[in-house]
Parts: C-alpha cells; structure tokens; sequence
C-alpha cells in the first residue's frame, strides 16, 4: 500500500472517532440542558397557575415558550390526557383547571422536541464543518505529498538507473531537510560510483595493455633467448652426429650442450617464478619473501636488507597476495625510488602479520609523481582489500614506508595439499 493512502486512511479514521466521540458528548449534554430546560419551563408554569389565571389568558402566556404544550381538553378527558402525557416525559404534565368556568380544563405538558431538533441542526451543521475540513484537509496533503514525493521518485528513478551505468541522472529538490540529505548522499554516492567506474575502466585499459606487454615480453623471452638456445642444442647435435668419430669434437660439444641445457632450465625458471611465484609452495611466504628479496638484489644491484620472524599458518591465496604486494613494492622502488638501499620486513605477532617495505629514494611528491595514482599502487591496494588488510603508503625521513598489517585467524585447520608451519 501507497504511503498516501495510508496516511489519508488514518486521517479518515481520527476525524470518525473525533466526530464520534464529540457526537456523543454532545447529545449527552443536550438531553441534560433539555431535561432541565424544560423542568424549569414546567416550574414557571406551575407558578403561573396558581395565580388563578383564566384558561384562555394562561394558554396565550405559555405559548410564547417553546419548551411547553398547551391543549385544552374537557373535564372528563383531563385524567386520560393527562396519564398519557406523564408516560412520554420524565417530567409530570399539569392540568389547570379555570377558576371561573369549571368545565374548562388545561394540559400543561412538556414540549423536549423543539430542543431535539434545534441539537439536531447543530450536529448536522457540526458534521458538515467535519466533512468540509476532512476534505480540505485531504485535498492539501494530497497535493503536498505529491510535491513532497516528487523529490523521492526521481530520486527512486535515479537508483534504479545506477546498475545500468547512469550514475547522473537529475533529482529535484526539496524543502524537507531529510529528503534533501538523502538526495545530498545520492549525488555524493554518484559521483563517487562515477569515479570509481572511470578509474575501473581506466585500470581495465592498462592491464589489457600490460597483459599484451607481458605477452610480447614473454614471447621475446622465449624466442631470443630460449629458443637460441634450442636452436643451438638442434645445431650442435647435428654436428655431433656427423662428428661421432671425432672424439675431442664430442667432448667439447656435449659440454655446451650441458651447459645450454642449463641455461634453459635456469630461464624457464625465471620465467616460471614471473607467472607464479612457486617459492611459496615450496618454503612458505617468510622464506619466500628472503628469496624474493635476494633474487630482487641481484637484478636491480641495490642492497635489500630483510628481517622475518614467527611462525605462520599457509594460506596460498593470501600469501600470495602478499607476495605480489612486496615484489611490486620493489619494482616501484626500481622504477620511480631512485634508491641507494631498500630494507624489508615480515614480522608475526598479536595474530597479524606486519609487512613494511622502505628505500631511501626520492620519496612521494603528490603534485609531479604519477606513481601515487599509478597501476601498481591501485593493484597492491586492491589485493590488500582482498584480504582485509590494512595498506598505507607514506613518506619517512629517507624515503617511502609501505606498511601492510595483513590479519591472521587463529582457528584455522592445516590442510594437506595447500597449508604447512614455517619458521621465519
């Protein structure tokens, strides 16, 4: 049901039970003012008779109030009228008798009927004003709703629109300060969806252009490096094969066979440790995070100092969000830092776990430095957000602090295939 017939259906039930109850009071009263009225009515004309008063001057003088009857009736039909006259009125009739003409007699009785139908126009006229002010009253609620509503429809319009990507559609005003906060929330949750929607799109676009860098790099990766030194093992084994007899060519040749072979394994390995980093299902995220670092040292030649302690439940999926949380630390570090030294550490206690990567670098310059809004800091704060954890990105006072305070459940069961104890 429609908030306005609800509340016009309870404005029609307290005008009926007002007019009910005010109904009520007043016929009460007024069967006590007629009740009264009339008793004195009868009193002043039982002062009047004993004034011995004709019957005709009598009968002209009570006349004049409309609380009483006058009849006149025969001698031998007074008693009669004047029983049934005291059976329809709480108060008693009276009948005088002419002090000169015996035979004429006077029925004095009360007359409440002049009074009912006076209590009747006035709760008629009651019962009008009610309907008048019940309609006026419905009328302007009515129009005030719908102006009122107005404001909550488009706003309601504008809601619906959100899952379809329309984060901007147009919300009337309104004078009502708690319609006007909800259209003010509205626009302030609008434009943040609008900007959010932009920066996914925006995010959408880099990866995809990221994905294809990787897929070139890759495909690179493998054809000039590994696949020459595919073609150079097929070469040699060829020539191998036409120099069996040829001991000392043999010799010399099966060693850089081995040695190529090796430097296939050693690139498969890099790449391998690219896609995924496979330190973790072997050692566990602190052991990995070391090599991590010793591996990062011997690329980039900048020292990296790491400090691990406790022990810690694996979880694959969120160590390596961790994981990729630090290495893309130090690659932003490589990247935009310029830093002579990076230190890290992962540290367990008091049921979380406190990861914090600094350099010495050139530090965060919010106006110049696209890093702040860059690709690789939405992505760590993203993985962060996967796995409830706290990230922040500050200024020290030689360079950037990245801190992550990642929770860690105490009731978690060791699972076989994905889950082990490390020692840091």
């Amino acid at each position: 049901m429609q908030a306005s017939k609800k509340i016009t259906i309870a404005i029609v039930s307290i005008y009926s039970l007002v007019f009910l109850a005010l109904a009520i009071v007043m016929f009460t009263q007024a069967k006590k003012d007629v009740d009264r009225e009339t008793f004195s009515a009868m009193l002043m004309a039982e002062a009047l008779t004993r004034q011995n008063i004709p019957v005709a001057q009598l009968k002209t003088a009570l006349e004049l109030d409309r609380h009483l009857s006058t009849t006149m009736v025969a001698a031998t039909a007074a008693a009669d009228s004047l029983v049934d006259h005291t059976s329809r009125s709480t108060t008693p009739s009276i009948v005088y008798q002419d002090p000169v003409f015996e035979d004429q007699r006077l029925l004095i009785s009360p007359n409440p009927d002049a009074e009912v139908e006076e209590i009747q126009a006035t709760v008629l006229q009651v019962f009008g004003i009610f309907i008048l002010s019940l309609f006026l009253t419905l009328k302007s609620l009515r129009v005030a709703i719908r102006a009122r509503l107005k404001s909550l429809h488009s706003l309601s319009q504008a809601l619906t629109s959100i899952p379809e990507g329309h984060y901007h559609v147009k919300v009337d005003k309104c004078d009502i300060n708690e319609i006007n906060d909800l259209i003010q929330h509205y626009n302030t949750m609008a434009d943040s969806l609008a900007k959010k929607h932009s920066q996914v799109l925006r995010l959408r676009a880099r990866v995809a252009d990221l994905m294809e860098n990787e897929r070139r790099s890759l495909a690179r990766e493998i054809h000039d490096n590994l696949g020459q030194l595919v073609t150079g093992i097929s070469v040699q084994s060829y020539m191998l094969k036409q120099q069996s007899h040829n001991q000392i060519f043999v010799r010399k040749y099966a060693a850089a066979i081995v040695q190529q072979c090796e430097d296939i394994q050693s690139g498969f390995r890099v790449l391998t440790n690219q896609l995924y980093p496979v330190a973790l299902s072997r050692v566990g995220l602190i052991a990995g995070l070391q090599d991590l670092c010793e591996h990062w040292q011997e690329i980039h030649n900048i020292p990296v100092s790491f400090n691990g302690s406790g022990d810690l439940v694996n979880q694959i999926d969120r160590d390596t969000h961790i994981y990729r949380i630090a290495q893309e630390a130090l690659n932003n570090v490589a990247k935009h830092a310029r830093a002579t030294k990076v230190s890290m550490s992962a540290q367990v206690e008091a049921n979380q776990l406190i990861l914090q990567v600094k350099d010495n670098g050139v530090g965060l310059q919010q106006e110049t430095n696209p890093e702040i809004h860059s690709l690789g800091l939405e992505s760590m704060r993203d993985r962060a957000s996967l796995i409830h954890a706290q990230f922040d990105i500050e200024p020290w006072a030689q360079g950037v602090v990245i801190r992550l305070v990642v929770p860690i459940e105490t009731n978690q069961k060791e699972k076989a295939n994905d889950q082990y104890i490390v020692s840091g």
